[in-house]
């Protein structure tokens, strides 16, 4: 997995754009000093906040954990800034951080900065490159974060699992089996599906990020889930099969190559869900529908290919590549969809309610040319993240009408 991140990082387009950017307002009288030390004693804690890379070419990439690392906090002050003021610089820092890049040869290759929002609310922005976490980890970072803060310097929770137990589990999997059956569900596959909205329109944007979103609404994510359930897969299915669908249309073949990111955390190591680091794994979904098969039947299909990874999922794909024939500077899949079943938020008010004056969100990279990341909160969010030099943004526009359309579309043609 961090071998194909650290290859997406090396050959990126731009600085940054492997950088996820953690954001949490917060409505107290904060203690700078304390949130500090709290963040420093989470980084003691945890490996991906000491790691660095070291890579030459001619041998195979390796991390080393350094013993101690010091986080910077600086600060800025708005407040007398109005809010579009602070909107604004916003969203400039979070484009200047990226321009910055990182440097994944000195540790930590993570940094923090903490805003004075007005004068009752605090916003910290801690951005760190994708191939030293995940949102679950991330999750587990804001959890000790707040923690460390509420209980002051006293405060010592039980040692916390640590990421190297996961790579020596990795290391040492049994892995019999992957080679055919990656060779077999991707037999055929010549080239990945062309990305839809590319060189559409003759005027693109400026190169760099670009995010789109929309939600559907309550009773339309309701119907879709009771649907789901009811024929026996899940709301991931059901958007896995509505992005195929336009794939198809776009690219206007019946078999379309797409990736999908899977968590890969279940039945790894013990207490994997308290392991701060990266787990999950791209892999290429293939999605083959003719006018003769019904839609229960496809998506049933998609369905058993999603079980069917599952003793496969931990598969390089690096290794993927090799086996099924494709070239290393050829991607197999041009767009990638990351399902989640709640935003960073909701996940970390899950396990500490009464954090009611910290709110938590995430902006995430362009892990593809174009990146779904469909969340499954009570509004189905569907957000599409985007290299604006390959895709147009009036482009992503039509595609995520499009496909909140085929959603609508499948759950009713199937009533």
């Amino acid at each position: 997995m961090q071998h194909g991140m650290l290859y997406h990082h090396l050959s990126a387009p731009y600085p940054g754009a492997d950088v996820i950017h953690f954001v949490c307002d917060l409505r107290e009288d904060l203690d700078v000093e304390r949130f500090r030390a709290a963040w420093n004693r989470v980084a003691a804690r945890h490996q991906p906040f000491r790691t660095k890379f070291r890579w030459d070419g001619s041998e195979p990439p390796t991390q080393d954990v350094v013993p101690r690392v010091e986080l910077d906090l600086p600060v800025i002050d708005w407040r007398n800034r109005t809010q579009q003021g602070r909107d604004q610089a916003f969203r400039d820092l979070l484009a200047e951080d990226c321009r910055r890049g990182v440097d994944l040869t000195v540790a930590p290759a993570t940094r923090l900065v903490l805003i004075r929002w007005d004068e009752t609310e605090w916003r910290c922005v801690w951005s760190i490159p994708h191939i030293l976490i995940d949102g679950a980890g991330a999750t587990v970072v804001f959890r000790e974060v707040f923690d460390f803060y509420d209980n002051g310097p006293d405060y010592e929770p039980p040692d916390a699992p640590q990421y190297s137990s996961f790579l020596e589990w990795l290391a040492t999997r049994d892995n019999a089996g992957d080679e055919e059956y990656w060779r077999q569900l991707l037999a055929g596959v010549t080239s990945p599906t062309p990305l839809p909205g590319d060189g559409g329109f003759s005027s693109l944007s400026e190169p760099g990020l670009g995010r789109r979103a929309l939600r559907l609404t309550r009773e339309e994510t309701a119907r879709a889930a009771a649907f789901a359930k009811e024929i026996g897969v899940t709301l991931s299915t059901v958007v896995h099969g509505a992005w195929a669908i336009l794939l198809s249309r776009y690219s206007g073949t019946d078999d379309v190559i797409f990736g999908a990111a899977r968590a890969c955390r279940q039945g790894t190591v013990a207490n994997a869900e308290s392991v701060v680091g990266l787990f999950i794994n791209t892999l290429p979904v293939r999605a083959r529908y003719t006018p003769d098969t019904t839609v229960r039947e496809w998506l049933g299909e998609l369905r058993r290919q999603q079980i069917a990874v599952r003793p496969h999922e931990h598969t390089a794909l690096a290794d993927i590549q090799r086996w099924t024939g494709s070239s290393a500077a050829q991607p197999l899949f041009e767009s990638i969809i990351v399902f989640d079943r709640a935003q960073t938020d909701g996940l970390v008010h899950a396990e500490r309610p009464a954090w009611t004056h910290r709110a938590f969100a995430v902006y995430e990279p362009a892990a593809s040319a174009v990146t779904l990341y469909a969340r499954a909160e009570d509004e189905l969010e569907l957000k599409l993240v985007y290299d604006r030099g390959r895709v147009a943004d009036a482009a992503v526009e039509q595609l995520l009408d499009h496909l909140a359309t085929a959603i609508r579309e499948i759950v009713k043609g199937a009533d």
